[in-house]
């Protein structure tokens, strides 16, 4: 079964993103960095989607140096950034990325959830 990795700097939202992963049967995992990201991918092949913010903590481009690392790498991957940034500028930046979505935090859980689901059918088809 294909599964999703949150990544986000910050527990309380991973912890929510995991909740609401339970409640759409959506098998899900979590990580607060890069290099737990990256440890996860590497280690598990049923990880399909990736979702990852752009700010951690003070670094605010954070989430897109793991876009462009995890498209180098892993460029199968489907990542979606899910940013409260939502000017068009750090948008287009995702996109020159190679980001296969972008979703605002402001549009909400369910836009993120419906967005995840629609890539996870595509992979289960």
């Amino acid at each position: 079964m294909s599964k999703v990795l949150f990544v986000d700097g910050f527990k309380k939202t991973l912890d929510v993103l995991l909740d609401f992963a339970g409640l759409e049967g959506i098998e899900a995992i979590a990580a607060s960095n890069a290099e737990e990201a990256f440890s996860a991918i590497g280690s598990d092949n049923d990880i399909r989607v990736i979702v990852t913010g752009i700010k951690f903590g003070p670094v605010v481009d954070y989430g897109l140096s793991l876009l462009q690392k995890i498209k180098t790498e892993y460029p199968q991957k489907i990542v979606i950034v899910s940013s409260t940034f939502d000017d068009q500028k750090t948008i287009d930046r995702a996109r020159l990325l190679d980001a296969d979505s972008y979703v605002a935090k402001s549009e909400g859980a369910e836009a993120l959830f419906k967005e995840i689901k629609q890539y996870l059918s595509m992979i289960n088809i």
